[in-house]
């Protein structure tokens, strides 16, 4: 076991002053934690924001912070807007793979032990001091590509069947409007 601060370094993104609720479309795109569910940057909106923008690269990963805690993992390296409820992880030793880390975080296991390490209050909420210094196994880099090709595989089938009952249910609307 090793604290997660010496396999990673730990940001996290902007203190709005406000909601971020019925934002005016812009350029600014900007990941809300509810995001990192199924996610997929290439469908981030842009907004009209006035907020310092982060570079986000390959590998990095986001965590949030309070509520539910969902992990994702960058692909499309590029200028973002983060709310403070989203850490930035930055991979930072070899003996830890990103894709690994997120599998981890979005496991029963991972989320067991975010919910433990968490404040308790109404809203669970994890610092990153004490998100430093959570305990991470390490295990051997091909075990870990292992696992985060599980994971990978298990996020495809979600996506797919989640895609199928949507048109499952568009079929179902369809017919039902024939029937006025």
């Amino acid at each position: 076991m090793i604290r997660l601060e010496e396999l990673v370094s730990v940001t996290s993104g902007h203190a709005f002053r406000g909601s971020l609720a019925n934002l005016a479309a812009g350029g600014m795109k900007l990941i809300r934690p509810s995001d990192l569910d199924n996610f997929d940057e290439t469908k981030i909106g842009g907004y009209a924001l006035n907020a310092p923008v982060l570079s986000l690269n390959d590998g990095d990963i986001l965590l949030s912070n309070r509520g539910k805690f969902r992990a994702a993992i960058m692909t499309h390296p590029g200028e973002y807007v983060l709310p403070a409820s989203i850490f930035i992880l930055k991979v930072r030793d070899e003996r830890i793979l990103p894709q690994y880390l997120v599998a981890f975080f979005n496991s029963r296991r991972g989320q067991a032990t975010l919910a433990s390490a968490a404040t308790q209050s109404y809203i669970p909420a994890l610092t990153k001091s004490v998100l430093g210094e959570m305990q991470i196994a390490v295990p051997p880099i091909e075990r870990q590509r292992q696992i985060a090709g599980m994971a990978a595989d298990v996020a495809t089938q979600r996506k797919l069947a989640l895609e199928q009952i949507a048109a499952n249910e568009e079929i179902m609307h369809q017919v039902m409007e024939k029937e006025k």
